[in-house]
C-alpha cells in the first residue's frame, strides 16, 4: 500500500467517523462499520516487524537475506546453500552467534554447529578447514574458520533451522537450482 493509497483510507474513515451519532466511546453502527476496517488495513500494513539484519557468511559476500536455499543438507535435513569462494576466504558470522556442536564433519573440510544469539536460528557451517571451540562466541562479522581446500569445488556450506526463529522451516530446492523465495522475504514473511 502506498502513502498516498493510506491517506484515503484513513481520510475516508475520518468522513465517516465525523457522522457517528453513537460517539466514539461504542465503537457501534453504520459509521463504525465502514471505518474501522479502513482504519485495520492501514495498522496491518504498517505493522511489519522488521528482520534481524543478517550479514553475509564469508568476507566479501552477500547478506544470507539475499540467498534462496538450493538443496538440503545430508543427515540434518536443513535447507542450505553454498556460498563458493577460495581455499582460506574468511568464514564470518552473520549475526552474534555462540558454537554449541563442534563434533560434526563434512566431506571435503570440517563443519560446526552455532546458534543466532539474535534469531536463536541454528546454523550448519561445512566445508572450512579447522572448527571453533565448544561455547565459543563470535559477533557480528567476526572471522570464525576459512573455507577448505579439501573438497572438489571449495565453498563454504550454510544449513538454517528457521523455526526457532519464525516457528517453520525455510522453502527449499533439493536439487541445487535456484528459484526458492530469498530468506530475507522467507524470514519476513513468517514474522509478520
Amino acid at each position: 500500500m502506498t502513502d498516498k493509497q493510506r491517506q484515503v483510507k484513513l481520510e475516508e474513515a475520518v468522513r465517516e467517523l465525523k457522522l457517528t451519532q453513537d460517539g466514539y466511546t461504542t465503537q457501534e453502527g453504520t459509521h463504525w462499520a465502514r471505518a474501522m476496517p479502513l482504519i485495520n488495513q492501514v495498522i496491518k500494513d504498517l505493522a511489519w516487524i522488521e528482520v534481524a539484519p543478517l550479514g553475509p557468511i564469508k568476507t566479501g559476500g552477500k547478506s544470507i537475506l539475499l540467498w534462496e536455499c538450493t538443496h538440503y543438507t545430508d543427515g540434518i535435513g536443513w535447507p542450505a546453500f553454498d556460498d563458493q569462494g577460495q581455499p582460506g576466504t574468511a568464514i564470518i558470522a552473520p549475526e552474534p552467534v555462540v558454537v554449541y556442536d563442534n563434533t560434526s564433519g563434512a566431506q571435503g573440510g570440517d563443519a560446526f554447529y552455532c546458534r543466532g544469539l539474535w534469531t536463536g536460528m541454528e546454523y550448519w557451517v561445512g566445508h572450512i578447514t579447522s572448527v571453533p571451540s565448544q561455547g565459543a562466541r563470535f559477533v557480528k562479522g567476526q572471522k570464525m574458520t576459512t573455507i577448505s581446500a579439501d573438497h572438489a569445488v571449495p565453498h563454504v556450506h550454510l544449513a538454517i533451522n528457521a523455526k526457532p526463529y519464525i516457528g517453520k522451516a525455510l522453502v527449499s530446492h533439493s536439487d541445487y537450482t535456484t528459484g526458492a523465495p530469498k530468506i530475507g522475504v522467507q524470514l519476513k514473511a513468517g514474522l509478520n
